[in-house]
């Protein structure tokens, strides 16, 4: 097992895993909620749009990890003021070509995998996000 590594900037992080669809399945294989718990992220989860819509009201997120087909109505309901959450689209087993239409529209796309550069990724929006004094 490899140690995870610290985040620099711990962030509050909101998953939405709607049932049926792909990221519950991706972040099962990627370890995903322990992953960044271990990391020192503050991580919710909910499964229901009337969920997700109550917990963005309660503005606490720095960042919502969606499915990637989700995103753009998750992006409508987290808003996009001062302060709003980052949506961060999370692709499974998404082809070259999705992968990079997203990254042309998001300005942070996790691909699942093994990987754990999402991490550091993770890490380096926050900071940003510290920077601009939008962070939670």
């Amino acid at each position: 097992m490899k140690r995870v590594p610290q985040a620099k900037h711990p962030a509050s992080v909101l998953l939405y895993m709607r049932p049926g669809y792909a990221l519950p399945t991706a972040a099962k294989e990627m370890d995903l909620e322990s992953t960044l718990r271990q990391a020192g992220h503050k991580v919710d989860i909910v499964d229901q749009e009337d969920r997700l819509r109550g917990q963005l009201a309660a503005g606490r997120y720095d960042f919502v990890l969606a499915d990637l087909p989700d995103t753009a109505p998750v992006s409508r309901e987290a808003g996009n003021g001062p302060g709003a959450p980052e949506v961060v689209p999370v692709a499974y087993k998404a082809d070259k070509a999705v992968l990079r239409s997203s990254r042309q529209r998001y300005p942070l796309v996790i691909q699942a995998g093994r990987s754990r550069s999402y991490l550091s990724a993770l890490d380096k929006a926050m900071r940003q996000r510290e920077e601009a004094g939008t962070a939670r």
